[in-house]
């Protein structure tokens, strides 16, 4: 108690004054990427003239629901300090320089920082109140609010398997549009580079004018701030560094810090380097270390680790080895790597690995400039075609195009892309359910070739269902008995899964709610036009959509892996279909007397809309921007299925 008595004595010795100048006080913005994780908010002002004897302030959370304040932290010029707790979001903090540590003219001084643990998901503005802030001269230098810092609190999941972009990522046709849209929406990307990285960019750049872009070259604008729908990506915006060697090897960490604390909305850091990777092993720990601490620090931030570019030393050479251990390092702790060495090691066939032929950067092998692996493509390519020309840096162009795919691919791994190429998903093929035998008649995807799948599964007042139940890729079949509310989903050589959910009059949906590829039940109580959606070891996600006269569907509507839920409204004929944080898609497909369905017709990834129509057996699938298909199946008293069987 004498202490703090004697604190107050002097703080109050030190508040009385005349003068009063203007300085700030800085707030950071913080984010946590689940609820109950903790995490460090410093304060401090930006800088004093005259030195600083001592601070008085109140800290408060705007929105106590959010987060709690469970820790107080003073400098260690703070000899005098204390903190009063006023409530779990608010704290009062005093301190004094006692022993005149900070002097004129000091910057960024640190009054301290309180550690904060999220409680529920949300945002909550961090208001810091200033009671008296004195200088060594007993001037008062601000009074008043601070400008606010943030916290925010989401569940972002935890990475459970590295990200690397390397040259199997170099195939744009891959990438789902609503990947590529996805990533434009959600990243603030921040690229530092000198001349060797400002090959990504010179690609990205050429990108965006190429006849032969997928979606077309307009789909990949970027700039910096994200205008008109673009990629946010903010090329070398750091101060006081240019490269991940360049002043030295721990300048581009402080930048970053510092870069971060004034634009707290980056979500995404990457560096690259420039020849420096070419080094000591213990150099690349100290970039692996200050990486690490990065990612320790900033949760809520994605960094991008890098491999250097190539250099002619083959696989038994130095670079190479460094390479290797970055990517190690990545492997082993589920992180983010732009594979820069790798992408400029084959051509896009994929056949050759032309690094063990003693590749450089300019693409050239066998040390002889007289073979070149990006030339010989190009050669026997057609530009505006296959390849578009630009310029650059040390290189050719393929290989500033493969450069921009790979970073495009990257972009939409980071915006919520399972990986899962376009091009390889199989359509949805159609069925049948007949109630009268309870048989399912499953038409092949390549029909007419291919036999029918007959499963005989279930009752005769049971209500079909299909999904993928074991995350193998193949639709499997299942029922739900309305009486008992029981799902019974047959899984080929295990036993069958049996799940209570819902009451009688429920409406049976099935998706995957939560993008791990494989499929949960779920239903939509007409009475109240709700869905109650399972995950297992998660809360159940209620979502009230349509009416009570609506039939529901699912699907994955703009291609991120997740389904979402819609409806179809019969005397309207039409389905709106809900995407959170997009616009209802309101679409008018069929007659009143149809029956909805849903599917991947055409294997891009997105689910569309059809009908079957009892009365003729026909499905009637529509697929955007192409010809509707039809196809005969069944009888009329069926009920329609959908999968890939």
């Amino acid at each position: 108690m004498a202490g703090l008595r004697s604190l107050t004595i002097i703080f109050l010795l030190i508040i009385g004054v005349a003068g009063v100048m203007a300085e700030n006080v800085q707030v950071q913005h913080v984010r946590m990427n689940t609820i109950g994780a903790s995490v460090p908010v410093n304060i401090s002002l930006d800088s004093s003239s005259n030195g600083l004897a001592g601070y008085d302030v109140t800290i408060i959370l705007s929105n106590p629901n959010v987060a709690e304040i469970t820790e107080v932290k003073f400098p260690s010029w703070a000899v005098l300090n204390e903190s009063t707790r006023l409530t779990a979001s608010s704290v009062r903090i005093r301190a004094v320089d006692l022993h005149n540590t900070i002097k004129n003219g000091d910057q960024n001084i640190g009054f301290g920082s309180i550690l904060l643990r999220g409680k529920s998901i949300g945002s909550s503005d961090i208001i810091v109140t200033i009671r008296n802030i004195t200088d060594d001269h007993g001037d008062i230098l601000t009074t008043g609010s601070s400008v606010p810092g943030k916290v925010t609190v989401d569940q972002t999941p935890t990475r459970t398997a590295p990200i690397i972009a390397n040259h199997t990522s170099t195939h744009l046709s891959q990438i789902p549009l609503a990947a590529i849209n996805t990533a434009k929406s959600s990243l603030h990307i921040a690229y530092g580079h000198t001349s060797h990285g400002s090959q990504i960019i010179t690609g990205m750049e050429g990108l965006t004018s190429f006849p032969g872009a997928p979606y077309g070259g307009s789909t990949y604008e970027f700039n910096n701030g994200g205008n008109g729908g673009a990629l946010d990506l903010r090329d070398t915006p750091f101060s006081g560094a240019y490269d991940l060697g360049n002043p030295d090897r721990t300048a581009w960490a402080s930048a970053t810090r510092t870069y971060l604390a004034e634009n707290p909305e980056v979500n995404v850091i990457i560096w690259s380097w420039c020849g420096q990777a070419d080094t000591t092993e213990s150099d690349i720990n100290t970039y692996l270390e200050l990486m690490r601490s990065l990612e320790k620090d900033y949760p809520e931030v994605t960094f991008v680790y890098m491999t250097g570019h190539l250099t002619g030393s083959g696989g038994s050479g130095n670079l190479n080895q460094r390479n290797e251990q970055i990517r190690r390092y990545v492997q082993a702790n589920n992180s983010v790597l732009f594979d820069f060495a790798d992408i400029e090691s084959f051509d896009p066939d994929g056949n050759v690995n032309y690094m063990l032929l003693n590749a450089d950067d300019n693409c050239t092998y066998n040390n002889n400039i007289r073979y070149n692996w990006a030339v010989e493509w190009q050669n026997t390519h057609t530009e505006g075609v296959d390849w578009f020309d630009c310029s650059p840096a040390h290189t050719q162009p393929l290989n500033g195009n493969l450069k921009a795919y790979a970073a495009w691919w990257l972009w939409a791994r980071l915006g919520g892309w399972n990986g899962i190429p376009v091009n390889t998903a199989v359509p949805d093929a159609v069925g049948v359910y007949r109630s009268s035998s309870h048989m399912f008649y499953l038409r092949p995807g390549t029909w007419p070739s291919g036999a029918t799948s007959v499963i005989n599964w279930g009752v005769s007042t049971d209500i079909p269902v299909t999904g993928d139940w074991n995350g193998n890729g193949i639709t499997d079949v299942g029922i739900y008995r309305p009486s008992t509310h029981m799902f019974y989903l047959r899984t080929p050589g295990s036993p069958t899964t049996a799940i209570d959910w819902g009451v009688s009059t429920d409406i049976p949906v099935t998706g995957d709610w939560n993008g791990n590829g494989i499929t949960d039940v779920g239903i939509y109580r007409p009475s109240t036009h709700m869905f109650y959606l399972r995950t297992p070891g998660s809360p159940t996600t209620a979502i009230d959509w349509g009416v009570s006269t609506d039939i529901p569907v699912t699907g994955d509507w703009n291609g991120n892996g997740i389904t979402d839920v819609g409806i179809y409204r019969p005397s309207t004929h039409m389905f709106y279909l809900r995407t959170p944080g997009s616009p209802t898609t309101a679409i008018d497909w069929g007659v009143s007397s149809d029956i909805p369905v849903t599917g991947d017709w055409n294997g891009n990834g997105i689910t569309d809309v059809g009908i079957y129509r009892p009365s003729t057996h026909m499905f009637y699938l529509r697929t955007p921007g192409s010809p509707t298909t039809a196809i005969d199946w069944g009888v009329g008293t069926d009920a329609p299925v959908i999968g890939h069987w």
